[in-house]
């Protein structure tokens, strides 16, 4: 149900990081809208992917949601 979920984990979302693949990737503006629209106030999207382009692809996507505050990247 909306607002009904704290936390959403997303861990290497797909494999999908070729560029004749990215159609088929997991982050999408329509995903990000059905997180948004699930998680409760203050809640959480935790993300990673093992493919440093399509990370800053998902962090491009939250950045530019307002809906949406970014943490800091834990250090590795």
């Amino acid at each position: 149900p909306p607002r009904s979920v704290a936390v959403v984990h997303v861990y290497c979302p797909d494999p999908w990081w070729k560029r004749k693949h990215r159609k088929r990737r997991v982050f999408t503006d329509a995903f990000v809208t059905q997180v948004a629209a699930v998680l409760e106030p203050n809640g959480i999207l935790s993300a990673a992917s093992d493919v440093a382009e399509y990370f800053d692809v998902i962090r491009g996507l939250m950045d530019h949601d307002p809906r949406f505050e970014p943490v800091p990247v834990p250090a590795a």
